[in-house]
Order: C-alpha cells, then structure tokens, then sequence
C-alpha cells in the first residue's frame, strides 16, 4: 500500500495564495546497490511545474527518501514558492524530519538541512 503523508512548511505572507506541493519518492535496489531519488513540483491546480531526478551515491531507502525531500524543497525554493506543502510516501523519513534532533543519525546532515530550509521565510 502506497500512503501519502503530508509535511506543511510554515506559510509566508508574502505568498499566501501561491500553494506548491512537492511530491518526491526515493529507491534503492538491494541487488545493483544503486539509490535515486525524484520528484514533481505542482502548483494548487494539479500543474506540473517541475520534475527532478537524481543518482545517488548512498546505499538505502531512507537516505534516499531525504535526499528527495531536499532536493525537492530546494527546487520550490529556487522557483520563488515560501508556501509548500511536501509529500512523501515514507513515514520513515517524515517522522525523522519532524521528530527531535539527533546529531548522531548517519543522515544527519540532510536532515538538519531539510529542517533549516522548513524554517526559512
């Protein structure tokens, strides 16, 4: 079964009736030992803005699954949208972007950062 979980970063004034989604999902085969992430960017109107894709170096799910959620919130950041909502489909990785900080997490870093880019205005 397939879920979507939501994560809504904080809104901004200046962008309160733009709403962009980010929808990402990553993928590691066990067998080639290789790791991708992507994802689309939509405005409210279900309009594909943007799609992404990349390979990674990394060698699991979740470390995939992060490098998404960043890539995707930097994308709608460079594209000027403050007021996005980001979906995954891993609580596993939602539940360590939104849980208590853990500098000893081996993703610590894309984390960290995924949490710096929710707080920007």
């Amino acid at each position: 079964m397939n879920t979507s979980q939501e994560l809504v970063t904080p809104l901004n004034e200046d962008n309160r009736n733009t709403k962009f989604a980010v929808e990402v999902d990553g993928a590691f085969s066990c067998v080639h030992r290789k790791a991708a992430c992507g994802g689309i960017i939509m405005n409210t109107a279900q309009v594909v803005i943007e799609g992404f894709t990349q390979k990674l170096e990394q060698d699991d799910h979740l470390t995939a699954e992060l490098w998404g959620c960043l890539l995707g919130l930097k994308r709608a950041w460079d594209l000027v949208e403050r007021d996005i909502t980001l979906r995954s489909d891993s609580a596993e990785a939602l539940q360590v972007i939104t849980g208590a900080e853990n500098p000893l997490h081996e993703d610590w870093n894309v984390i960290s950062e995924i949490k710096n880019m929710m707080k920007r205005e």
